[in-house]
């Protein structure tokens, strides 16, 4: 039963205001807008969700692998004990060479001797 509003003041509504009764219930089941389609329009919506949901997965499967991708690209980048490459060794030995105020007799990158490199802790005397 649905009740009347209630004035502002909060008291009964008066008298000759009568409740709306409820509607009686309907005996056949609700039947929402796809069950009126015909049966090629269902079939339709069928496919067109299917091809929706299939390509919503391609690019979840898409995302995986580039975020795999990521994490073992960082996994090598932050793993220390790699070798290092050519490049990188260069860049690590400038780097040494700029914050020990080194300078090298020959360029980093054509150094093919490293026993008598001033970095070589072998070419060092003990104290």
């Amino acid at each position: 039963m649905i009740e009347a509003e209630l004035p502002l003041n909060g008291s009964p509504p008066p008298a000759n205001q009568a409740t709306t009764p409820e509607p009686p219930a309907k005996s056949r089941r609700p039947r929402g807008k796809i069950a009126r389609l015909r049966k090629e329009d269902r079939f339709a919506r069928l496919v067109h969700a299917l091809a929706r949901a299939s390509r919503e997965t391609l690019n979840l499967q898409k995302h995986r692998e580039a975020a795999a991708k990521a994490v073992a690209a960082e996994l090598k980048r932050l793993d220390p004990n790699r070798e290092l490459n050519g490049r990188e060794h260069d860049l690590f030995m400038k780097k040494v060479q700029e914050y020990f105020h080194l300078k090298p007799a020959q360029p980093a990158s054509s150094q093919t001797d490293t026993a008598s490199s001033p970095l070589n802790p072998e070419s060092r005397t003990k104290l």
